[in-house]
Parts: C-alpha cells; sequence; structure tokens
C-alpha cells in the first residue's frame, strides 16, 4: 500500500488466495481518516463446502455451517464505500451462485445458477436477479428503500418450476404431487414491522398437475365424484389462482382448479400457521367442460350441478362440509 497523490488517500492492490478455496484480487485507494474505500476492481471467486469452512474466520464459519452453505460464488465489485456515512455509498455489485445450496430453517434450497446485479446509491440498494433452480427459471427485482421506514420490496416471475420439487423443499420428502408452475407477483415489509408490514399480490398457475391426492382436493372429489366421471379419460389436473399476502395469511380471490373427475373454484384465506377458511364450488363436469368448451360450460349452466362447501381445519386435515342452498 503506497500513498496515492492526494493526501490522506491511499493505493490499495492486492491478491488473497488460498487454492482451492479462495481466490480474490483488488485495486483501489483507501481513506482511513474519512472510513472510504473506493475500489476500482475487486474479483472474487469462492468455493462453500464442508472441507472449506475451515479456511473462513470463526464468525463466518459459524453463520455458513448453521445455513449449509454449498457452492461457487463469484462477485464483482466497483466504486466508494462509505461505512461511517452508509448515505455516501455509491457501488455497483455482480454476483453468481453455481451448483448452490442454503439451509433456511427447515427449507433446503437447491441453487443450480443465480446472478444477481445490484447498485447501492444513497442508502438505496436495487438488484436484479435471474436463474435457474427446482427444474425451473426465476427472475425479478428487488428494493431496499431507506425510508424512514426501510422498506424491502421484491418483484418475482418463475415459469416451469416443478411442484414436486417445491414439496420436497417444503416437506423434506418426497411428493406423489407434481406439475409445471408459472408465477409472478410481489411482496414488500418494512423494517422493524414483521410481519404486521407483510403485503403484496401474485398470480399462480400449475399445468400438466397431479393434483387430485392433495388433501383438500381429495376431500371434495370423494364428496362430488359419486360415480368416477371421466376415469377413463387421460388428461392431467390444472390450476390458476390470483392471491394477495397479507400479515397472517393469503387471500385466494380466485382458485379454480380443473381436475379429471372435477371442476372446483375456490376463494379465501390460507393461513401461515396453514389453518383453512375457504368457499369452493365443485362441478362434477369439469373434465367435460375442459374438452367441449364452451358447450360443456354451458351444459354446467343448464343442469345446476354445482355444491357449495365451507373448508375449515387444516392444509394436512381440511373439515368439509356442504352448504345448503339458499344460504
Amino acid at each position: 500500500m503506497a500513498s496515492a497523490p492526494n493526501a490522506g488517500w491511499y493505493d490499495l492492490n492486492g491478491t488473497v488466495r488460498q487454492a482451492p478455496a479462495l481466490d480474490m484480487t483488488f485495486a483501489g485507494v483507501l481513506n482511513p481518516t474519512q472510513s472510504l474505500l473506493e475500489l476500482s476492481d475487486l474479483r472474487l471467486t469462492a468455493e462453500f463446502g464442508e472441507n472449506r469452512y475451515a479456511i473462513l474466520p470463526p464468525k463466518i464459519q459459524t453463520v455458513v455451517r448453521a445455513r449449509d452453505v454449498r457452492g461457487t460464488l463469484q462477485a464483482h465489485v466497483t466504486g466508494l464505500l462509505a461505512w461511517r456515512e452508509p448515505q455516501r455509498t455509491q457501488a455497483h455489485v455482480s454476483a453468481q451462485v453455481n451448483n448452490g445450496h442454503v439451509a433456511l430453517g427447515r427449507f433446503e434450497w437447491p441453487i443450480q445458477t443465480l446472478q444477481v446485479a445490484s447498485q447501492i446509491r444513497a442508502g438505496e440498494v436495487t438488484a436484479d436477479y435471474a436463474g435457474a433452480l427446482l427444474g425451473g427459471e426465476v427472475s425479478g427485482s428487488a428494493q431496499l428503500a431507506p425510508g424512514p421506514p426501510k422498506t424491502f420490496t421484491l418483484n418475482w416471475n418463475a415459469a416451469g418450476l416443478q411442484l414436486e420439487q417445491m414439496l420436497r423443499v417444503a416437506e423434506g420428502r418426497r411428493s406423489g404431487h407434481s406439475g409445471r408452475i408459472v408465477s409472478s407477483g410481489t411482496i414488500s415489509w418494512q423494517a422493524g414491522a414483521w410481519p404486521a408490514s407483510l403485503s403484496g399480490s401474485g398470480t399462480l398457475r400449475i399445468t400438466q398437475g397431479r393434483l387430485i391426492d392433495l388433501p383438500v382436493i381429495r376431500d371434495v372429489l370423494a364428496l362430488v365424484a359419486r360415480t368416477r366421471l371421466g376415469s377413463r379419460l387421460t388428461s392431467l389436473d390444472s390450476a390458476d389462482a390470483s392471491f394477495s399476502i397479507h400479515p397472517d395469511h393469503v387471500y385466494l380471490s380466485r382458485a379454480d382448479i380443473i381436475t379429471v373427475l372435477a371442476a372446483l373454484y375456490g376463494r379465501g384465506r390460507v393461513y401461515y400457521d396453514k389453518r383453512l377458511d375457504l368457499d369452493v364450488r365443485a362441478s362434477p363436469l369439469g373434465e367435460l367442460q375442459r374438452l367441449t368448451g364452451r358447450i360443456g360450460e354451458a351444459l354446467g349452466r343448464l343442469t345446476g350441478d354445482i355444491i357449495t362447501y365451507k373448508v375449515h381445519g387444516t392444509i394436512a386435515r381440511p373439515v368439509i362440509r356442504p352448504v345448503p342452498l339458499g344460504l
């Protein structure tokens, strides 16, 4: 480190290498008096895994071990970093993760690839991301607004995600359900006000699905499909939903599920503790309506063969009761 032409600033150039786990090069100038670091270039490649943790500082070791962090990280940083006055920071950070894995609580997230490009300016952080995980692709943006209050906003788009892989993450075991997921939406919350400030909305579509054995669907179908309507038809289930996000629940404003046996049309609340408060209309003409389009839809209206149910209980153990006509 040599003194730079401007008083108080010092050239900062170097390499940190501990093969094969860590390789970092950096160049810039440092002003220790003002607590400023201006990076013209910092490049980092790091490999995480059980046999790599030992080279990390003890505090970082504790975090990555607890999260079972694995994979390869590549990062590039340029700009001005001000740790005494963070509002002065103006920097660009890009990063890529390959063959990654992280545990968040009881959820184990495998990440095939993830790319993030972020900007830090005047206390605000914005980022765009794109990646491949759970058999599909995700992309979107994120923002941390300085406030007060500080507000975090995440926008997402997902296509081709495999339902069976998502359920494996959520339940920690293989699932008999499957399907391809397309989803988009936004979620936000304020620092220090979680979950009271939680809000958002989105859409979800499942195609090529195997959904009949999901408890709510299975139990409603057991009441609706007294005969095995469509049992000889070779078709897959589908679902289409719109929802809003609230501090203690997700509200389904529309949830249409078409199975080989019946069509279900639902709305209501799914609480984060897995309680249910749903209204579901069911028609045993679901598959015929799907195959015959408008003709099948008209047939369902003419027959009036639609039954309404109240669904309570939990996701794993729903309690379903018919609603008498006129109530």
